[in-house]
């Protein structure tokens, strides 16, 4: 059961004062900011991450550098922002560190774990294939609205872009999608 995204807008006026104390130190104020923004961070590295990547390895990271780094941050309004690339540099050093570890065959052999058996695996396969072949920005935004739920609006907010661009970057993942599984509907498309 995925947890409820809460935005920006439904945040309590408290925010503000919640983030000062994380920066001076409050390790109170640190787990109240993380539990509010883990869901986000988990669904955008959940997209960044692929098949075969150890979620949970990345997110402890991305939770380990925002306390020990958050007293850095100079201002408390750029929080998102400073959260979202402290979460993506923990999915590169990741990266780094599976290639490095264990080769680049070994990184091959992850993206192909086990999933099931017959052909709903094999199914289940091909489609994550061909979702690790798109673009990022595609699959990102598939992936927040197939796997993690989110709204277009809630994607637009954790991708931090406008409502429009994750609307264009949905349709043109869905069309490469279907275009590269040769099928002629997908995803919940409306039109055939």
């Amino acid at each position: 059961m995925a947890t409820a995204f809460i935005s920006w807008a439904d945040m309590d006026t408290r925010t503000t004062e919640i983030e000062v104390q994380a920066i001076a130190g409050d390790r109170g104020a640190m787990d109240a900011l993380w539990r509010h923004h883990r869901v986000w961070v988990q669904a955008l590295l959940r997209a960044r991450c692929g098949p075969g990547a150890n979620l949970d390895d990345v997110l402890s990271e991305t939770a380990l550098t925002f306390v020990q780094k958050i007293g850095q941050l100079k201002d408390p309004k750029r929080l998102r922002g400073w959260l979202r690339q402290v979460a993506l540099n923990s999915e590169h050093e990741y990266q780094r560190r599976v290639l490095r570890r264990e080769g680049h065959e070994a990184r091959a052999q992850a993206g192909q774990q086990d999933l099931g058996q017959g052909k709903t695996s094999e199914s289940l396969d091909r489609t994550m294939d061909a979702i690790g072949h798109l673009p990022l920005d595609q699959r990102e935004v598939l992936l927040l609205r197939a796997c993690d739920g989110l709204s277009m609006a809630e994607i637009a907010e954790v991708l931090e872009t406008s409502d429009a661009t994750a609307h264009t970057r949905l349709a043109r993942a869905r069309k490469a999608l279907r275009n590269r599984l040769g099928m002629t509907r997908a995803l919940g498309d409306k039109k055939p």
